[in-house]
C-alpha cells in the first residue's frame, strides 16, 4: 500500500505541473546552447550533483517549445529489475513498472534539490498495454519527470515487435553513441522503455555491443536515466576541484 501511495503522489504532481513551454532563442549561457543537435562543438556535457558527487549528463537534443533532453552519460552501476511483480498480467507495460517507480522516487531523491527543481514534467509516448502479446502498434502518452529512452528514439527504427515511441534523435545516428559504460568504467547494457510486443513480459535492452534484444521484465539490467529541462536554463563553466577540470554546471 505504501508503494502505491508514493507512485500516486508523484504522478499527481506531474499531472498538475505539466504545461507547454515557450519557444526560446539559445544563447551561450543556457543549456540549449550546448545541445548536440544545436552546437556539438561545445561538448554537449553538463555535470549534475547526484548522491553528493558530480556526474556527467549528455545534452543530446533540443525540442521545440523550450525543452532540452539530458541523458546520463554512464549507466547506474547497480542493475535493476524492470518489474519485480511476477503475477502482474503485463510486466513490460512501462507505466506500471517498478523501473518507472524507481526513477521517479528513489533515483529522483538522489539528485540535488536544486536539480530536482529544474526537471520538467514531460509527456512521453509509451506502448499501450493493448499492444502486448499481439504485435500491436497502439501507443499512449503519460506524464512523468524521469524516464528511459525508447528503441525508436535510439534510431533502431520500427519492427513488428516494437512501436514508435517518440522521435528519432540525431545523437544516435552514430551507432557508437548507443554504447555505454557504467560508473566503474565497464561496458554496460541497459534497459529501454519499449516492450517487445510479441510478449507480455519482455522489454528491450541495448546490449554491450550496441545491438538490441528483449529479456524478461524480472531479469536485471542497468539503468540510464533521462529527463527534460527548460532550454533557457542558465549554465556556467566552472573549475571543480574534485574533477580537476573546467566543466559546465547549472547556475
Amino acid at each position: 500500500m505504501k508503494k502505491i501511495t508514493i507512485i500516486f503522489l508523484v504522478f499527481v504532481s506531474c499531472f498538475t505541473g505539466c504545461q507547454n513551454l515557450k519557444k526560446v532563442n539559445y544563447d551561450g549561457n543556457t543549456i540549449g546552447s550546448i545541445a548536440y543537435n544545436y552546437n556539438k562543438e561545445l561538448g554537449y556535457t553538463i555535470y549534475l550533483i547526484e548522491n553528493n558527487k558530480y556526474v556527467p549528463f549528455l545534452v543530446i537534443h533540443n525540442y521545440d517549445n523550450n525543452k532540452t533532453l539530458l541523458l546520463r552519460k554512464n549507466t547506474l552501476i547497480k542493475p535493476k529489475k524492470y518489474n519485480e511483480v511476477y503475477d502482474e498480467l503485463y510486466p513490460s507495460y512501462y507505466k506500471n513498472s517498478d523501473i518507472n517507480n524507481f526513477l521517479n522516487n528513489e533515483y529522483y531523491s538522489s539528485l540535488d534539490t536544486k536539480i530536482q527543481k529544474l526537471i520538467s514534467c514531460t509527456n512521453i509516448e509509451i506502448t499501450s498495454k493493448d499492444s502486448l502479446e499481439i504485435h500491436g502498434n497502439k501507443i499512449e502518452s503519460m506524464n512523468t519527470f524521469i524516464f528511459l529512452l525508447s528503441t525508436y528514439e535510439l534510431g533502431y527504427g520500427l519492427a513488428n515487435t516494437a512501436t514508435k515511441e517518440g522521435i528519432e534523435l540525431d545523437f544516435f545516428k552514430n551507432p557508437n553513441n548507443r554504447l555505454a559504460l557504467d560508473d566503474s568504467g565497464k561496458k554496460s547494457s541497459y534497459w529501454l522503455r519499449t516492450p517487445d510486443t510479441g510478449y507480455s513480459s519482455a522489454p528491450y535492452i541495448v546490449a554491450q555491443d550496441g545491438k538490441i534484444g528483449s529479456i524478461n521484465a524480472y531479469d536485471e539490467d542497468k539503468v540510464r536515466p533521462a529527463f527534460i529541462v527548460a532550454s533557457d536554463t542558465k549554465i556556467k563553466k566552472e573549475f571543480v576541484n574534485e574533477l580537476d577540470s573546467m566543466i559546465f554546471i547549472f547556475e
